[in-house]
């Protein structure tokens, strides 16, 4: 393991903040929606807790409530000129 100091860390990025947004969702109407606690949502999208390594469970209930039918939306790149209809 090689120790990297936290600003140099690669960050843990995913699109939760920019499809939550899209939709015009608050965090606490998604937490509302989807039973996940505001706090971890918030962690999800500033890349303090992995999205990725949470239960698929979660990530369903996400997909779900956002009308993401394809959850690879979360995690792949999405070009700037995508409309969100098209997001996943």
């Amino acid at each position: 393991y090689i120790y990297r100091r936290k600003s140099e860390r690669k960050p843990n990025m995913n699109n939760l903040k920019r499809i939550r947004e899209a939709s015009g969702m608050t965090i606490a109407e998604l937490s509302d929606l989807t039973g996940i606690h505001r706090v971890n949502l918030s962690q999800y999208e500033a890349g303090k807790k992995e999205l990725r390594k949470c239960r698929a469970e979660t990530i369903i209930k996400l997909a779900d409530a956002l009308d993401i039918y394809d959850i690879r939306a979360f995690f792949n790149p999405i070009p700037e000129d995508l409309p969100p209809a098209l997001w996943g």
